[in-house]
């Protein structure tokens, strides 16, 4: 069972390609546009999905799936900077384009989580 401090570990290597794409398409282009609840979430809940899949379903992944969560981590990055641009052009629907980005990124991970399966050490 994953402790906690284990938790954060894992989820590190996630936020940290994340980060790497995100804030910086923010620190360029993000002017103007408006920040919502869900692009924090959008830090927080693919990579925290997906190792919840791996705890509760039981699946037999190895360490070699942990390169999952850096993919991860860069597909969310990169639907981060879309919401961006798109917010950006069309200001009006920036909710909307947070929530999308945040429903794609949790799809992502489900559907890594299902596609991916178990790596060979």
């Amino acid at each position: 069972m994953l402790e906690l401090g284990d938790f954060f570990q894992l989820h590190a290597m996630f936020a940290v390609p994340l980060l790497t794409i995100g804030v910086p398409s923010y620190l360029l282009f993000g002017r103007g546009v408006r920040g919502y609840i869900w692009d924090g979430l959008q830090l927080v809940l693919p990579g925290a999905l997906w190792l919840l899949l791996v705890v509760l379903a039981d699946s037999n992944k190895s360490l070699s799936n942990l390169l999952e969560l850096p993919l991860l981590g860069a597909v969310t990055g990169v639907l981060f900077s879309l919401r961006i641009a798109v917010s950006r052009r069309l200001p009006a629907h920036g909710s909307s384009w947070s929530v999308l980005a945040l429903l794609g990124s949790s799809t992502v991970s489900i559907v890594l989580w299902i596609c991916i399966p178990r790596l060979p050490m």
